[in-house]
């Protein structure tokens, strides 16, 4: 098995590929524009176009906003 085929194995056990696009992910940063107003989410849901499934596409709302589509990851850090 190379390398490659070895993370992707990893990522399948492990379902890391089921997390990209289930949910809009609520992130740190704030809309520059709107610093402190408005909070940016990424990487679109279940609900959008496949050009939104991105970690790269963001939008924003206020940060007490709720839908069943924008939830946040939980992480944790190996070591930790």
């Amino acid at each position: 098995m190379t390398g490659a085929q070895h993370r992707t194995a990893l990522a399948l056990l492990l379902a890391l590929y089921d997390f990209h696009g289930n949910v809009w992910e609520w992130c740190l940063d704030w809309l520059p524009k709107y610093e402190g107003l408005y909070r940016t989410y990424r990487g679109g849901s279940w609900d959008n176009h496949a050009y939104q499934c991105r970690s790269a596409f963001r939008y924003a709302d206020l940060p007490n906003t709720t839908y069943g589509y924008i939830g946040f990851r939980a992480v944790l850090l190996s070591g930790q």
